[in-house]
């Protein structure tokens, strides 16, 4: 039994190493081309702001993994009316539009989930805070 827990203490200090704190990341942080940065858990990214008047998208996209999720809301779901734009958010595989905020602003084009606030809620509970993009 002793050496179970051994192992068990072991095995954590080796993943506490590939993990790195999130709250010292900015999305301003530049990184070493070919850089990879491993992450235990997917990180939630929100875009709450329009990003077809700035790069927002553009830096959002480039801060994130594979396996994080993006969560449009308020004008951010204007950015499924930039065609450019949409073509990107289709390829994302984990990106949810917040439908409240899509249907206050007639916007009936979408791609990802369609996503409500308690979700965005459970996603936060299940992932930690999430990272915006303003």
């Amino acid at each position: 039994m002793v050496n179970t827990e051994k192992t068990s203490a072991e095995t954590h200090k080796d993943e506490s190493k590939l993990s790195i704190d999130r709250e010292t990341i900015s999305p301003d942080m530049k990184m070493q081309e070919g850089a990879v940065i491993e992450s235990a858990t997917p990180r939630v990214f929100i875009i709450n702001t329009d990003p077809r008047k700035s790069d927002l998208l553009t830096r959002c996209l480039k801060t994130m993994h594979s396996d994080d999720i993006l969560y449009l809301m308020a004008d951010g779901v204007n950015a499924l009316l930039d065609e450019e734009m949409f073509d990107t958010l289709a390829d994302l595989p984990n990106l949810y539009v917040s439908s409240f905020d899509m249907n206050a602003r007639s916007i009936s084009v979408w791609c990802g989930e369609e996503a409500n606030a308690s979700q965005l809620v459970e996603l936060i509970g299940k992932y930690g805070s999430p990272i915006t993009f303003k």
